[in-house]
């Protein structure tokens, strides 16, 4: 058996439990603007991989574009491990950007529907 096919066999059998991942994420409104939520969002992650080994760290990255008082722009990094030398890093972003029209489910429901994630009927 291929890696690859070992990655696919591993990601079909945790299908259920990455749906609800996702559907858990959606379900923290992080539209952008305004940015709410970054917080709630960072600390869902930093949740989940703490009991995996990682240390979660929450920046604020207080004068930046779009931080405020009202909307703090929060990150997260995680890391597992200490060792020097090559290393993995994935860089993603959180917020979401405006609804868009013709959706026949709410969009931030994070509803799973016949196996797919706010799938619209």
């Amino acid at each position: 058996m291929q890696p690859t096919d070992k990655l696919i066999a591993e990601i079909a059998r945790r299908h259920d439990q990455l749906a609800e991942l996702t559907a858990a994420l959606i379900r923290i409104p992080t539209l952008n603007p305004p940015g709410d939520n970054y917080k709630e969002i960072c600390d869902f992650i930093a949740d989940r991989l703490a009991p995996r080994g990682f240390v979660p760290q929450r920046i604020r990255a207080i004068g930046t574009p779009g931080d405020s008082d009202a909307h703090p722009r929060w990150n997260l990094i995680a890391r597992r491990g200490q060792t020097p030398g090559p290393c993995v890093h994935f860089n993603s972003h959180t917020d979401v950007v405006e609804v868009g029209q013709g959706w026949t489910v709410d969009p931030m429901a994070g509803l799973i529907l016949d196996g797919h994630v706010n799938r619209c009927r």
